[in-house]
């Protein structure tokens, strides 16, 4: 009998030791911390659907060869999804574009890259002198001048493509928010 006493008042002291406000237990908190109970008030449960669960769960791109990186709002940590969400992006952007590098730079230094045209021969008053094609000189002009023209209309294609896969890669709550924005009918 004395054992089944000493039992009863250890479980007791150890039920009481962690009560009241200062202790793991209370208010609904039980033994899992503040603010992860199973039962009572508190933010709701430990395991239970959250709001960062649901984000979590239909976290899906438009774009599969990214995976599960998608920008979200509504997390402590949103910053550092950002980084690292751009920085897989960014990669997929130098992998798979022609114009990878340029696109990525633009994106880096906020500005459009620029490509120039082949300069041409001036007179001496600062005219363009016709290049004759049949000659080995107009030959290379002529196809600087077309390589010129396709890295231009390269680079404004992946550009759109570039913005469309940062866009397409928003969890929904990201481009609700964008959209409601003044800037965002002039993105595109």
């Amino acid at each position: 009998m004395s054992e089944n006493n000493s039992n009863n008042n250890s479980e007791r002291n150890n039920r009481t030791a962690h009560t009241g406000r200062g202790g793991r237990g209370g208010r609904g908190r039980s033994s899992y911390g503040r603010g992860r109970s199973y039962s009572g008030r508190g933010r709701g449960s430990y395991k239970n659907n959250t709001y960062q669960n649901k984000i979590k769960n239909d976290m899906k791109g438009e774009c599969t060869e990214l995976g599960k990186n998608v920008y979200y709002i509504g997390d402590a940590r949103q910053s550092d999804n950002y980084t690292k969400v751009t920085e897989v992006i960014m990669n997929y952007i130098k992998k798979e574009y022609k114009k990878g590098m340029d696109i990525v730079n633009a994106i880096e230094e906020e500005k459009h890259h620029v490509y120039f045209m082949p300069a041409s021969k001036k007179d001496r008053q600062g005219n363009p002198i016709p290049v004759d094609t049949t000659t080995i000189e107009g030959l290379i002009v002529k196809s600087q001048v077309t390589q010129y023209m396709q890295d231009v209309k390269q680079y404004d294609i992946e550009k759109v493509n570039a913005h469309a896969l940062f866009h397409g890669q928003c969890h929904k709550s990201v481009k609700d928010k964008l959209e409601q924005g003044k800037r965002f009918k002039n993105m595109f």
